[in-house]
Order: C-alpha cells, then sequence, then structure tokens
C-alpha cells in the first residue's frame, strides 16, 4: 500500500540488497508495543491474549478478502456478457463436489 501512495512512500521501499519490504516489516512488529504495557497493568499475558486475538483477526481478514475476489470474478465475466455460463459459475458447482474427498 506504501507502493500505491495509500500509506507512506517509505513504506514501500525495499531493501537494496535482500529486495524486502523492510520497513513495513519494522513498522508492523513494532504495532503491539503500544498495548503492551495496557496488558502487564490489567495483569493479563500480551502474548497469549493480543497474539491469539490478532491471528485470528488476520485469519478472517484474509477469507474475507479471498470471498470477495471471488464474488468479483464472477461479476467480472458476468459483465462482460460472457455466454459460457458453465466456465464462470455452474463448473465449480458440480465439479467441487465431485473432486472433493467425502465427508464422514
Amino acid at each position: 500500500m506504501g507502493r500505491e501512495g495509500l500509506l507512506s512512500r517509505a513504506l514501500g521501499r525495499t531493501h537494496p540488497r535482500h529486495h524486502s519490504p523492510y520497513i513495513a516489516s519494522a513498522s508492523s512488529s513494532r504495532s503491539p508495543r503500544p498495548s503492551s504495557p495496557a496488558f502487564a497493568i490489567g495483569g493479563a499475558d500480551p502474548y497469549l491474549l493480543l497474539g491469539t486475538s490478532m491471528g485470528g483477526l488476520g485469519t478472517l481478514g484474509i477469507v474475507a478478502l479471498q470471498a470477495s475476489a471471488a464474488v468479483a470474478v464472477i461479476g467480472y465475466f458476468r459483465r462482460r456478457r460472457d455466454p459460457r455460463l458453465w466456465t464462470t459459475v455452474l463448473h465449480r458447482w458440480r465439479v467441487r463436489p465431485a473432486s472433493s474427498p467425502p465427508a464422514c
């Protein structure tokens, strides 16, 4: 998002040798630091509570993005008026149950 200008351009810079987004990585690893003292004052374990909740929220965000991408693909082909309904919608509904392992 730094490369596209949605956030600071500095977050989009990459390391000259490793080509990794080192500034964005450092800033995301420092983001839990302000909330850690609040957990310490409350007597809670920040790694247990904060790590679990952030992992769950991250997973939920990824699933939401994948679902929106799936809907966008169908919408794209429907807007193009693709006459092959089999390739955009029906193919997924018929092939997936046949290729998946049976439920126990």
